[in-house]
């Protein structure tokens, strides 16, 4: 309100109320960010991550590598470890143009040493496609018996933060994005008999809460309470606010994570027993006395840490309420994150390693944050019919049975 001569109050022109009330926003919008500025830098003197420990500095050379999602953040700088060591590396990325715009900076940097370009391949895969993941496979089979090729590592890193319909954590064909467990399946005859799998996981596993009730077979594009969220959070309905909507793709991310945990013990389990996936979960821990042709094969899934990578870019212009994970995860990672060549240290010393971490033994289908083994509460509680069921579903969506898992020699 304004007054005249006369001392009568007079309303305030509407423009001159939107403006007031347009630089109060803008403050607020300011104030918010400097809080959330100065709340991550005291973070960053008071949380700082351990240091992660050193992989040693052997040659690998003669040595095969797969890295999917080889062309930025954890997946470049791992690719760009194993090529200065001497290791033929093929780059599994889904972009060419940005696949090959990582191989030229990679070459740049060893100053174009004659014969390394040829240890620096670029395949195809569209994780994001389970199409694509077969084609990959039967392209490298195709490669591998014209000239023989083991695969001695094999880093399955690429993946998303974000779940949408139709793409992120959805195939094109509405499943849910788990293009490992056909990969490894479809890759297993072509591991070399020490061969080292190591999966990109995250702290995130922690948090995953499954439900008995889950369906042993997805359905396209619906996101399953009790599989793809924990079972007592409600995100259905109209009334659901934002903020709870948007926590829901935290709960798919951790979800996702937790598969992979999942997925890498019984693998190394099913590896090590070479027997029928459902021996698995009655052998009570109990290994075959006769020697297999995985035996020596090692799975395992690290927590990198918080590292500077382009992960959480998708969440860059949603606020709080439609995405917590997005947006704390942009301001924690821009002040507490490691350099990719320092995330990637425990999965190089996982790789290279053949016996210790932290001065123990690794531990085969572990999951590792930095030099240690870390227990999931969720996951031990996991009932032997509970995780055939996860399995099972696993198997479904990837088009394959357990006979495909039972293999009695590799391809070499």
């Amino acid at each position: 309100m304004t007054s005249n001569k006369a001392g009568i109050r007079q309303p305030r022109p509407v423009g001159t109320a939107l403006r007031a009330v347009s630089l109060s926003e803008n403050v607020w919008t300011g104030m918010t960010v400097m809080l959330a500025f100065c709340f991550a830098r005291v973070l960053s003197f008071i949380f700082r991550q351990p240091t992660p420990p050193s992989p040693d500095k052997r040659r690998l050379d003669g040595q095969t590598a797969i890295v999917t999602g080889a062309n930025g953040g954890i997946g470049l700088a791992i690719t760009r470890d194993l090529f200065q060591r001497g290791c033929t590396v093929t780059m599994a990325c889904r972009s060419s143009q940005r696949a090959q715009e990582a191989r030229r900076l990679l070459l740049e940097e060893v100053n174009g040493t004659p014969g390394t370009a040829d240890r620096l391949k670029i395949m195809t895969l569209d994780s994001s496609n389970l199409d694509s993941v077969r084609a990959f496979a039967t392209s490298w089979s195709s490669k591998a018996m014209i000239a023989p090729s083991e695969i001695d590592f094999l880093f399955l890193n690429a993946g998303f933060a974000e779940r949408s319909t139709g793409m992120g954590r959805f195939t094109k064909e509405g499943l849910d994005l788990f293009y490992q467990h056909l990969l490894v399946n479809l890759l297993l005859p072509f591991l070399s008999p020490s061969a080292r799998i190591i999966i990109t996981s995250s702290q995130g596993a922690f948090y995953a809460r499954f439900s008995p009730a889950v369906a042993e077979r997805s359905t396209a594009n619906v996101i399953e309470k009790g599989f793809h969220y924990p079972s007592y959070l409600n995100f259905h309905g109209s009334t659901v606010p934002r903020f709870v909507s948007g926590a829901q793709d935290t709960f798919h991310y951790a979800h996702s994570k937790a598969f992979q945990v999942l997925f890498a013990d019984t693998l190394q389990q099913i590896l090590v027993h070479h027997q029928h996936p459902a021996s698995v979960w009655e052998s009570s821990g109990k290994t075959c006395n006769d020697r297999g042709p995985f035996d020596d094969v090692r799975v395992n899934t690290f927590h990198p840490g918080l590292v500077r990578t382009k992960i959480f870019d998708v969440y860059s212009t949603k606020s709080f309420a439609q995405s917590p994970l997005g947006y704390v995860g942009r301001y924690m990672m821009h002040h507490l994150g490691l350099d990719p060549k320092d995330g990637i240290r425990t999965a190089m010393c996982l790789a290279l390693s053949d016996d210790e971490l932290g001065g123990k033994s690794i531990l085969p289908g572990a999951f590792y944050e930095f030099d240690k083994v870390r227990n999931l509460p969720w996951y031990a509680s996991l009932s032997p019919a509970m995780r055939r069921r996860l399995w099972t579903r696993f198997n479904n969506d990837a088009g394959l049975t357990d006979a495909d898992w039972i293999l009695s020699k590799r391809a070499f």
